[in-house]
């Protein structure tokens, strides 16, 4: 049963947003649960994730066709508040706000938001891996 709503946004600064309000929520309902309600009960929409291990969980690596990259990475946040662990990790409150943003991260920022130096890390070992 649902008991109020949460919201959730993505955009790519400059060049589009997307927004899906009035999104169910249930009790301990997660980042990742309430993109699925989003998808499910309110418009569809496009996002890929990635697993990060039990450490990181899920994250989001792209929306509406705009992928981690050179440009940027998608970082969130919850409630203005940089997320500390993956989607399927952080639970949401009623009236909660997520917001999805591709940004670029200089490395002195990225200590300070652990889930994408991890971002940062796997694409610079992935960089670096030998070939096949």
């Amino acid at each position: 049963m649902s008991n109020g709503t949460v919201s959730i946004t993505a955009s790519s600064p400059g060049m589009w947003m997307i927004e899906r309000s009035g999104i169910p929520w249930t009790q301990d309902m997660t980042v990742l649960e309430a993109m699925e309600r989003a998808y499910d009960d309110v418009q569809p929409w496009l996002y890929a994730i990635e697993y990060y291990g039990s450490a990181g969980g899920y994250l989001v690596v792209g929306v509406q066709w705009t992928f981690d990259g050179n440009a940027g990475v998608w970082a969130y946040k919850v409630n203005g508040s940089y997320a500390s662990a993956g989607v399927d990790c952080v639970t949401l409150d009623s009236g909660d706000q997520v917001d999805f943003v591709y940004q670029s991260f200089a490395p002195e920022e990225r200590s300070d938001v652990p889930i994408i130096e991890a971002k940062y890390q796997r694409r610079a070992a992935a960089t670096n891996a030998p070939g096949d």
